[in-house]
Formats: C-alpha cells, structure tokens, sequence
C-alpha cells in the first residue's frame, strides 16, 4: 500500500502496519491507502538482499519513513542475502555509512538468518556512549526473531503510548 501525508505520497510500501480504527481513506483487499498518523510500522521485504540493491533499499525504506515520520518501525527484511559481514568488512562499513546517511528513518533490517541490524537513537547501550549508531549483529539463526521481536516491542510500546496521550 501506500501513506498519504498531505501532497506527498511514499512509494509502494510491501508491508504497512496500522491502526485500523482510524479513518482508511482507501481499502480493497490487501491493498491499503492510510494516512501517517494510524501507521505504526513499515517493512520493505525482499527475498534476497544483494549488495548491488541495499543502498537503493535503503535509500527508498527511508525516504518512505521520512515522509510518514520518524516515530514509526521502519524495517528492511531479508530472507537470505549474498553476502557476509563477517567476510566482507568494506561492505559492512559502507552499508553503515548508507544507514547512517539515511538515519533516523530505518531502524531495523535482518539481513538473512544471521546478521541483524538495529539503530541506536542514543547509542548503543552496551557501548555507553550516547552516539547515535547503527550496530550490525551476527547472531546465527536469530535475526529473525530478534527483527519480529523488536517490531512487536516497538508498536506495543507506541500504542500505550497513545492511549496515554488520549
């Protein structure tokens, strides 16, 4: 589906999650138009992340949530990927720096089973250092998990926010 902020209107969104007691503006099926304020997350998914489409992913994820707000889940989902961060440092650098470029927006991408990438708003706690960062994890046959945790973490905790503020 897609988001509708005023005039401007994300790309194709592959998964929006919401808050379907708001106003829909428009619903056939799967296919959904909503508007910023009922969205709790967005997540591009692909079945392969390849180094030759992650900037391009990330660039898109980002300028989706930059159009929505920052206060939303905004993932990338990789099935598998190409390549190893373990075996590859300049790309996982290079990645880093993309994310970091694109702050803010992206929060979170499993990069196949095994390597799971968070964004830390204040630093990463177990570095204790209040800087900003993207950290990427190796945590074999986890990220998954770790990536539908953090999701479902991340939209609980706005939606007590909410009903707080309500």
């Amino acid at each position: 589906g897609f988001v509708k902020n005023g005039e401007q209107i994300t790309s194709q969104i592959d998964l929006i999650i919401y808050d379907n007691t708001r106003p829909i503006p428009f619903s056939e099926e799967d296919f959904v138009i909503v508007f910023p304020e009922s969205v709790y997350g967005i997540i591009e998914v692909k079945s392969k992340i390849t180094s030759g489409m992650i900037t391009e992913t990330i660039v898109n994820a980002n300028d989706n949530g930059r159009i929505i707000g920052k206060n939303i889940f905004n993932g990338i989902f990789g099935y598998e990927t190409e390549f190893s961060f373990s075996n590859n440092r300049p790309l996982a650098d290079s990645i880093k720096l993309s994310l970091m470029a694109n702050h803010d927006y992206i929060n979170h991408i499993s990069f196949g089973s095994d390597f799971f990438g968070k964004y830390w708003r204040n630093g990463n706690p177990d570095v204790y250092d209040d800087v900003e960062c993207f950290s990427i994890y190796k945590i074999d046959n986890l990220s998954f998990g770790y990536f539908f945790s953090n999701l479902i973490e991340f939209i609980e905790l706005r939606r007590r926010n909410q009903l707080l503020s309500d």
